[in-house]
């Protein structure tokens, strides 16, 4: 039902469904018959939009098949050389293929092509996407061909063999893999032209093996009609109706891109970078959408966006907990906390011990301002009472031999000093005072000070 979402919508739908058996039997592969929707594609021709445009051919559903691991080699650590195991947990089960045009150039681009259609089926909810435990992987064909722009002799055509490259479980391991048969095949090209120029190579499935970054030899590749597909006789024919499919583009949610330019659109305004953490991490875009219903309009959403990204899922990181779980914080209390730090009340810095705390047996369950209060963490902006802090500590340096000698200094215009003065100013507010309001503060009192110092010298 959620399959024409990767397509963005852009689909043209067969309204009758056909199977069919394909009973070509394969190496490493124990079913000897796999149902496959084929004939007529469920949905065709949709655009992937983005820097770079990749058709897809369409979207089928096939079973999955069971598989035979060869012992031995990057395997040892299952099985011994000359032992082949047998792997049927998956034998049967229902997959969703998705088969682009060759439209990518490059095995950065291939990366990126995953890792878009990854982010947009983990967004939509059709898979988690974690292709290290096999719920995405990839497939990947490669030819190579000469630079058009730098062909001069248009009958020099290379007649590449396809080679695909099955199985992979990691975009890393798609890049490697597209780059080393890129290369590999270039190098056989250049050792062999004459087999290329007459297309006398066949085309090959091979394997990827991680640790040597390379690819081996399965078998040679089948066209179509060595599949030998014929109409399924136990699964008749699957009829959508127009209502049903009306149905399905109504209920369809946001896509990831539109979720994209909303994020770093007004009134979000979200730097990319952030944006796109909120939707790769699970239930993050909710989270997010559920806290800024709670606050003010007024309220800076980058803020929000910024403490989620680089505060809470740290923490949560630390504590070994999701942003779906029961201990994570609520998201009203979350709105909570940056109410406190929107209108200054603590400081980013106390909002990140505030976390801590929030996500401790201790406190859990209190909100936010109770935490505060009880910890007296409320942040000094009182103009009167930050002129206070910083003559209390310029009297308590002049009391000292060194820190009599430092004031001198700064007072016959070693301006630099003024950092240390802040400094100690802040470590004695225990981190609390406003820093740009003490800044203004400090300043203003070691200008009165200066001038009684320069009245007192001339005198």
């Amino acid at each position: 039902q959620r399959a024409p979402i990767v397509t963005g919508g852009k689909l043209a739908v067969d309204m009758d469904l056909y199977a069919q058996t394909q009973t070509q039997p394969q190496p490493g592969k124990k079913k000897k018959k796999q149902k496959q929707q084929t004939e007529r594609d469920t949905w065709e021709d949709g655009k992937n939009s983005g820097t770079l445009e990749v058709a897809i051919t369409r979207i089928q559903l096939e079973q999955d098949t069971g598989r035979t691991l060869e012992g031995g080699g990057s395997k040892a650590h299952l099985a011994p050389e000359g032992v082949t195991l047998v792997d049927l947990n998956r034998a049967g089960v229902g997959v969703m293929e998705i088969v682009s045009e060759p439209d990518i150039e490059t095995p950065e681009q291939a990366g990126a092509y995953v890792e878009t259609l990854q982010s947009l089926l983990r967004h939509i909810g059709t898979s988690d996407g974690n292709m290290e435990e096999g719920s995405l992987r990839a497939d990947v064909n490669i030819t190579i061909h000469k630079d058009e722009n730098n062909n001069k002799n248009s009958n020099d055509v290379i007649d590449s063999p396809r080679i695909e490259v099955k199985n992979l479980n990691s975009i890393r391991h798609v890049v490697k893999a597209v780059q080393f048969e890129a290369d590999r095949l270039v190098q056989v090209y250049k050792q062999e032209p004459e087999s290329f120029l007459k297309g006398n190579r066949y085309n090959e499935t091979r394997s990827f093996d991680p640790l040597t970054g390379t690819t081996q030899f399965l078998r040679r590749k089948e066209g179509a009609i060595d599949y030998r597909f014929f109409p399924e006789p136990d699964l008749p024919t699957l009829v959508i109706s127009q209502e049903t499919l009306t149905n399905v583009k109504q209920a369809m949610p946001e896509l990831f891109s539109e979720s994209l330019d909303r994020l770093v659109s007004s009134p979000n305004n979200l730097k990319k970078a952030d944006a796109l953490v909120l939707l790769r991490e699970k239930g993050g875009l909710e989270f997010f959408d559920a806290v800024v219903s709670y606050l003010d309009k007024s309220t800076d959403r980058v803020l929000v966006a910024n403490f989620i990204v680089n505060e809470l899922l740290g923490a949560l990181g630390r504590h070994d907990i999701n942003l779906w779980d029961d201990q994570c914080p609520s998201t009203e209390n979350l709105a909570g906390l940056v109410e406190l730090l929107q209108n200054e009340t603590i400081s980013y810095k106390i909002g990140k011990k505030v976390i801590d705390h929030m996500l401790s047996s201790e406190w859990i369950g209190d909100k936010p301002v109770e935490i505060v209060t009880k910890q007296q963490w409320e942040q000094i902006t009182n103009a009167e009472k930050l002129v206070q802090l910083c003559e209390r500590c310029l009297e308590d340096l002049g009391s000292s031999k060194r820190g009599k000698k430092m004031l001198e200094k700064y007072f016959g215009g070693q301006d630099k000093l003024f950092s240390f003065f802040l400094g100690q100013a802040m470590e004695n507010s225990n981190g609390l005072a406003h820093p740009i309001k003490l800044r203004t503060a400090m300043e203003k009192t070691l200008d009165k000070r200066k001038t009684q110092h320069n009245t007192s010298k001339d005198n």
